[in-house]
């Protein structure tokens, strides 16, 4: 790819751009940045959600985080105030910065007493980023990377 300072600066504009939005990104709440699915086949995914979360193979990551958000429903002094997710049931989920690494809740019913804490330079990635990159890559321009942090070719 011959480089020339138009792309370059054109490059390092987007890249700007995309800071400036991250910066935006970070000081929203959970329920404007996560992720909205449907909840397909629950009980066949999750195996147990009580005493341990137990999942099938292949359990998609809406199901999973559905599942999270239950197990630590079911588990803590807070099963009354909030509804366990089930099949068919509109969830929200975000890339989490706890073991589970991802967790899901009913929209507009974020329970703070339980979630853990978002992982937003991941949540970022994986809603602004990674799509951005499928559009790059079908015009045949570099993807921006994750981190936004970027060198210019030397030669």
């Amino acid at each position: 790819m011959v480089c020339n300072k138009k792309t370059d600066l054109q490059y390092s504009e987007v890249v700007k751009k995309l800071k400036e939005y991250k910066n935006e990104f970070v000081m929203q709440s959970p329920n404007d940045i996560s992720l909205t699915k449907s909840i397909g086949d629950y009980e066949k995914y999750i195996l147990e959600d009580r005493k341990e979360l137990r999942l099938a193979e292949k359990c998609p990551i809406n199901v999973r985080a559905a599942g999270i958000y239950n197990h630590k429903l079911r588990n803590s002094k807070w099963k009354t105030k909030y509804n366990l997710l089930k099949t068919g049931d509109k969830l929200k989920y975000y890339y989490a910065k706890d073991k589970d690494n991802v967790f899901g809740f009913l929209p507009g019913n974020f329970p703070y007493e339980i979630a853990p804490e978002v992982d937003y330079d991941l949540q970022f990635e994986k809603t602004i980023i990674e799509p951005f990159n499928r559009i790059l890559d079908a015009l045949n321009f570099n993807p921006v990377p994750g981190n936004l942090i970027y060198s210019k070719s030397l030669f």
